[in-house]
């Protein structure tokens, strides 16, 4: 038997088949152009929005590490850059301030700082940006921030020309020339209202006097992997702390990158899930339409002799082709999104400051259009297949009899005639599976549109700011137990009759009189539970570890004095109550529990023991209530292993306990008109802070940035969105021409017997609507639980999101999908059937 061999026939006829049917052409490769656009666009736009915005996150927070040594020795600074699960550690040595007087009554305040090679290269220099220069060498050169060099009235620096300065350091007043070695831009308040910064070299330390011990802080940064959240504890386990010295924790940029990074590839995951079945669905509806369409094409082919085999390969021929084209053009369009459209619009949307943190760089990934074409081609393999094998699996008998309608027969009786609504059900549903593939195809664009939105939605700025940033101004002091802000400072602040609002958060370190029975919900999370922790490891036994425990000689936790709405609002969300007055006489208070140790409620009701450091004075006082981690706030200052995180007191609690209370935290708020004098008038007042270890915040400067950030997301988003809807749409279109132009001969029937053109309106009409209402239910059942499932995983993505129902979203989606399913089905009647009956009938019978 020989092989029926006509590949040159074959090509043949998928080619003449494709210069046939230009209506199938245009919507096949408009379905292949939107599917590889927006995979291609949501990858490239995707992981370049996740690498932005880990670069802002570590940019905000001025440096890498995460972990912090107050007054190291030498010893200890080798110790540690040793350690096997130690990325890098650095030194960092404030020198003193820039002080200088300006003609409109502004004093200038510069924090003068020196970084070694390791703080520099790995630490710092990953959160600033345009670098011009180098380091400081020579003692008398120096390097300064953007604006730095702005406060000092100089807006057009240079290399090595000089500027004289007069600042003051530990060795008092003075005032110098420095040779300008670069500058470049920061973006981390430095505590001076502003994120100007100056560099020193190591020669100006040494000859000014300055030691490690002495004047340092060791940064260190921790390698990512399964040791990171060990780091900390196994620090303190592996170097000796000196008496008073303690580690510290800072927000971890690494980790929070990292999340960043998952979370957006699940995102982008998702979301390309989603394209792929609505670009799947369009492509395989178009085909499988186009098959049906010309069934009676390949019926006759099989007559006269092409194999099954042929007729598939014809069919996919066809498709292949038009891919070649529409997928060059689908990553070519989305080059031209990626790489100018977005990175346009995100210049527009964000602000226009230097010292933005968000860069709106987008990166260029070779391997996201090469694979993204490869998906393309595999998805587009998947939808022809079926098609194909239906076209190749037809005997010509049934090609002939092929009307591109199945349906079983059914008596319907009915004493009043068929109704039109009936006949129009029943005509949605006489074809399951393309009643299915509408169907698929707008709830997929409208569920992706819906979770989407929501999700950004719930990122909005005033969520994020009322979380992170509740008030209008924070002053955050770093050094803890010192007097960061005395008594002169707080003074001028309350004479501001602009501020409507402000709170002086005090706290002190105290000891607590150890007690194993008080304490064992504390000290078994500690050795059986803490991830930070590991007792099994350095103790051979639980009872070895409390013994540990109760050896130290400075164990205690850090009271905290707070107002009464903490407590109020601590009442609003516990079953058991804590008694207002009795906390604001001070004979109660509250523990926290941010580590989330279990059964810490077991200690309310009983008495802790305090004592007072300088004085050894015992306080005995009543645990009214416990803070869970979401409530407490000012543990990263206290916590150590084995002791209460934190005892939130009342001021009169605290001021009667001890008189060594230092203010930590200032809150002030104002009203929106008031803010920009204000915040100018609070950097003013910055300046004659002596101490330059503290943070000063304003929420108008972090505003901007994020709001420009969530802005450009919500662009993109809702542009990727409103694309699945259209594919939807698409589907909807194709579906009701297709569906419309195998129903003329029937169409022409019923209006030989009787039926106007009026009720053949009235019948597409009705649907139209039926495909619309049931999409309705669809939206309000499925619809509803995608936004339900959002509203769960989003605060758990983002714990400062807060997911409101899109209803706007809903209602405005609602109205245009009836307008479209109610008006398509006439327009395209009106299109195609513009002959007589007869003319018709006619046709349909020559066909």
């Amino acid at each position: 038997m020989h092989k029926n061999n006509n590949q040159t026939a074959i090509k043949r006829l998928s080619k003449r088949s494709i210069q046939k049917n230009r209506t199938r052409n245009m919507f096949a490769v408009m379905a292949i152009i939107l599917t590889t656009y927006m995979i291609a666009t949501v990858f490239s736009i995707g992981i370049s929005f996740a690498k932005n915005y880990s670069t802002m996150t570590i940019r905000a927070a001025g440096t890498t590490a995460s972990i912090f040594l107050d007054h190291p020795t030498e010893e200890q600074y080798y110790k540690i850059k040793q350690l096997d699960y130690i990325e890098a550690a650095g030194i960092q040595v404030k020198a003193g301030t820039i002080e200088q007087y300006k003609e409109d009554n502004a004093n200038v305040a510069i924090p003068m700082i020196f970084y070694d090679e390791s703080q520099w290269e790995s630490m710092y220099t990953p959160a600033i940006s345009h670098i011009n220069g180098d380091y400081p060498v020579r003692k008398n050169e120096m390097m300064l921030s953007v604006e730095a060099l702005s406060l000092l009235g100089i807006e057009n620096p240079k290399l090595d020309m000089t500027i004289p300065l007069s600042y003051v350091t530990q060795n008092g007043e003075m005032s110098e020339s420095f040779r300008l070695s670069g500058w470049f831009t920061n973006y981390k308040d430095y505590g001076n209202g502003g994120v100007g910064i100056a560099l020193v070299s190591q020669q100006y330390i040494k000859n000014s006097g300055f030691t490690l011990e002495e004047n340092g802080i060791l940064s260190i940064s921790t390698k990512i992997g399964a040791q990171k959240e060990e780091a900390y504890s196994k620090i303190e386990k592996d170097i000796a702390l000196k008496p008073g010295q303690e580690l510290y924790r800072a927000f971890d940029t690494s980790e929070e990158s990292s999340n960043i990074t998952m979370t957006a590839i699940a995102v982008i995951c998702s979301i390309s899930l989603f394209i792929v079945l609505s670009g799947y669905l369009l492509i395989y509806n178009v085909v499988y339409i186009s098959v049906a369409k010309d069934i009676r094409f390949y019926g006759m082919l099989k007559v006269i002799g092409a194999s099954p085999k042929q007729i598939r390969k014809v069919v996919r021929n066809q498709v292949y082709r038009l891919s070649f084209v529409a997928i060059p053009l689908g990553l070519a369009l989305s080059f031209i999104t990626s790489f100018g459209v977005v990175p346009m619009a995100m210049k527009i949307f964000q602000d226009d400051s230097m010292y933005s943190a968000m860069p709106n760089d987008l990166s260029f990934h070779p391997i996201i259009f090469v694979g993204t074409a490869l998906f393309a081609f595999f998805t587009i393999f998947l939808s022809c297949r079926k098609p194909a094998k239906m076209a190749g699996s037809v005997s010509p008998i049934e090609a002939l009899r092929y009307t591109g309608v199945v349906s079983k027969k059914k008596n319907r009786s009915s004493t009043e005639g068929s109704k039109l609504h009936r006949m129009a059900l029943h005509n949605v549903f006489r074809v399951k599976k393309r009643a299915f593939l509408v169907f698929a195809s707008l709830t997929l664009g409208i569920l992706t549109l819906l979770s989407v939105n929501g999700f950004l939605d719930s990122l909005k700025v005033e969520n994020y700011l009322d979380t992170y940033y509740p008030d209008d101004f924070v002053y955050q002091s770093t050094a803890v137990d010192k007097e960061v802000f005395d008594d002169h400072f707080l003074a001028k602040l309350s004479k501001m009759d602009e501020i409507s609002e402000m709170e002086i958060i005090t706290s002190v370190r105290s000891g607590v009189v150890y007690d194993d029975v008080l304490l064992t919900p504390i000290l078994k999370g500690v050795y059986y539970h803490d991830p930070y922790f590991k007792g099994q490891e350095q103790f051979t036994s639980y009872k070895e570890f409390l013994s540990h425990v109760e050896s130290l000689e400075d164990y205690g936790t850090r009271l905290i004095a707070v107002g009464d709405d903490y407590v109020e609002s601590y009442n609003k969300t516990h079953h058991q109550q804590i008694d207002l007055r009795a906390f604001k006489k001070g004979e109660t208070v509250i523990i926290s529990n941010s580590m989330n140790y279990e059964n810490m409620e077991n200690m309310i009701g009983k008495k802790v023991v305090l004592k007072e450091k300088d004085t050894n004075k015992e306080t005995s006082v009543m645990i009214g209530g416990v803070f869970n981690s979401k409530e407490s706030e000012y543990e990263l200052y206290s916590y150590r292993f084995g002791e209460i995180p934190a005892i939130y007191v009342s001021e009169t609690f605290m001021n009667k306990f001890t008189n060594n209370a230092t203010a930590f935290f200032i809150k002030m708020n104002v009203d929106d008109s008031r803010e920009p004098a204000v915040k100018n008038r609070l950097k003013n007042i910055n300046t004659q802070v002596s101490s330059g270890e503290y943070v000063f915040e304003a929420k108008s400067d972090v505003t901007a940035a994020f709001d420009s950030t969530i802005t450009s997301m919500n662009i993109l988003a809702d542009s990727i969105s409103i694309l699945l809807i259209f594919i939807g749409l698409l589907n909807f279109v194709n579906v009701m021409v297709t569906g419309v132009h195998s129903r003329l001969k029937e169409l022409a029937v019923l209006e030989s017997i009787g039926m106007t053109k009026k009720q053949v309106h009235r019948m597409l009409t009705y649907e139209g609507f039926y495909y619309a209402f049931i999409t309705l239910i669809i939206m309000m059942t499925l619809g509803n639980a995608v936004i339900y499932a959002m509203s769960v995983v989003t605060p758990k993505i983002a714990d400062y999101a807060t997911f409101d129902y899109p209803f706007i979203l809903m209602s405005t989606l609602i109205v245009i999908i009836f307008m479209i399913c109610l008006l398509v089905p006439n327009i395209i009647y009106r299109l195609i059937v513009k002959d007589s009956v007869t003319e018709r009938l006619r046709e349909t019978e020559t066909n």
